[in-house]
């Protein structure tokens, strides 16, 4: 992607261009994790009605950045989709290296995030893993998320949370094993 636009909209299209999108209206990105990398604090990423896959649309990183990732249309057409793949979450929220956590500024509004997958021991939050960190969540659906192990404990499908006090309003949680 190419870093020539400079707006508070970045915006997003699963039939965006990877390599010249550049996050204007009229040329939209095709990777959620991009819009993100670019975008300031206060910032908006609005993504367009689509199934959103591959690169830069799983195990998204907000990189402690306070902006609000939204849907232009409804929550049920605008999806984040693992598709299943192994070690594949939709959202991490935590510390890491010198990004902080996320706080309540750090808005998630209309997104559906489904089909992620963890088969390791002590897998947890293959929709959304969030650790010490506090995102807001709003008019959410997070489905059909699976963890599994072998011989070990496996937690929560759709939404892991430690030392959180994460807000989730309006969402739909369901179908999660």
């Amino acid at each position: 992607y190419t870093d020539t636009y400079q707006g508070d909209d970045w915006h997003v299209s699963s039939s965006g261009d990877m390599l010249a999108g550049d996050g204007s209206l009229g040329n939209p990105l095709s990777s959620v994790q991009a819009a993100i990398n670019l975008a300031d604090e206060g910032d908006n990423v609005i993504l367009s009605e689509g199934t959103y896959t591959g690169e830069g649309n799983h195990n998204i990183y907000f990189l402690g950045k306070a902006l609000t990732l939204s849907s232009s249309g409804e929550t049920e057409n605008t999806i984040i989709d693992m598709e299943n793949v192994s070690g594949d979450r939709g959202f991490i929220f935590q510390p890491r290296d010198s990004y902080p956590g996320a706080t309540a500024n750090t808005v998630i509004d209309g997104i559906t995030i489904q089909n992620g997958f963890l088969s390791f021991d002590d897998a947890a939050g293959a929709g959304v893993y969030i650790s010490s960190a506090s995102p807001t969540f709003q008019n959410c659906i997070i489905r059909d998320n699976v963890t599994h192990a072998a011989n070990a404990t496996v937690y929560a499908a759709g939404v892991y949370l430690d030392n959180s006090s994460s807000s989730f309003l309006n969402c739909s949680i369901i179908n999660n094993t």
